[in-house]
């Protein structure tokens, strides 16, 4: 499976940090996180001051001028104006973008609906997390359902990942311990209160069907159910340079861009003959 996709993709598709995604109201705003001490009239340093001012200057359009003043009147509202201290909303407007694909780090990622669409897969996503309890790191694999970038003006856009992830007890992910090979249950999910992602910190992986986890067939007896398998292969995706800093097809660590190996060998499966006085024995009959 490879990333390249062949299909005619939608102009809208991706982000273009030029412009404002189509189907998105310019006049959407909304408020967000906290601030601890309350707003004032005046600036509170040299460098608000100066930002403002600059805000306001490069405000050409109509509409730019009415979403900085509304952005600033903003910044003066309560939060809570039934609470005595009453935290203030941050002075940004927020806008959120929904897209149906998201090039970053190499990786190009698709929603699981526009992933019928296609030809391959980029749904697949897998992340390493610490668990608090024990301290140990856990390895987690799902799928993308809806892409978000949060888009805080011009120069600080933030992508995340909304995910249906498999549970790691159970059946839902199981590791082979004799050859590594790690298989998923797609519809064994969990997890569900937890299912944001940020976009820089997930690898691909790609999930290939385990035709040994087919159903038996039974003789003589006649059975509704599928016969598809039950289980799927991990596979790791392979970044391409494109779009990563420094890395050139000529880079001495271009090969270290795959993930993951599919699976592992710990025991040498090879059969030292010569230590063995009897390699081979034919039964004999009578």
């Amino acid at each position: 499976m490879e990333n390249d996709d062949e299909e005619e993709e939608d102009d809208d598709m991706y982000p273009n940090y030029g412009d404002t995604a189509t189907g998105h109201d310019e006049d959407e705003e909304a408020g967000g996180g906290d601030q601890d001490e309350e707003a004032s009239d005046e600036p509170v340093d040299d460098d608000l001051r100066r930002a403002i001012a600059d805000a306001h200057r490069d405000a050409e359009t109509e509409n730019e001028k009415r979403k900085l003043k509304g952005m600033l009147d903003d910044h003066k509202k309560k939060l809570y104006p039934n609470c005595e201290d009453g935290n203030t909303k941050l002075g940004a407007t927020l806008e959120l973008l929904q897209w149906k694909g998201y090039e970053i780090n190499g990786n190009t990622f698709y929603t699981f609906a526009q992933d019928k669409k296609s030809t391959n897969q980029n749904s697949g996503v897998r992340i390493d997390a610490t668990n608090t309890n024990s301290g140990e790191k856990d390895t987690y694999y799902g799928y993308i359902e809806e892409i978000w970038e949060l888009d805080y003006g011009p120069y600080f856009k933030i992508p995340l990942f909304r995910c249906k992830w498999f549970k790691l007890d159970g059946k839902g992910v199981k590791v082979d311990q004799l050859y590594g090979i790690t298989t998923v249950d797609l519809n064994n999910l969990g997890y569900r209160d937890e299912p944001f992602v940020l976009a820089n910190d997930v690898s691909q992986v790609f999930y290939v069907k385990d035709m040994s986890s087919r159903p038996k067939k039974r003789k003589h007896k006649e059975t509704s159910s599928s016969d598809e398998p039950k289980r799927h292969i991990v596979l790791s995706g392979k970044r391409t340079i494109v779009g990563v800093e420094d890395k050139t097809d000529m880079s001495e660590d271009y090969n270290k861009f795959a993930e993951i190996p599919p699976f592992r060998v710990n025991i040498d499966p090879t059969i030292a003959l010569n230590a063995e006085d009897t390699p081979w024995l034919r039964s004999k009959r009578s």
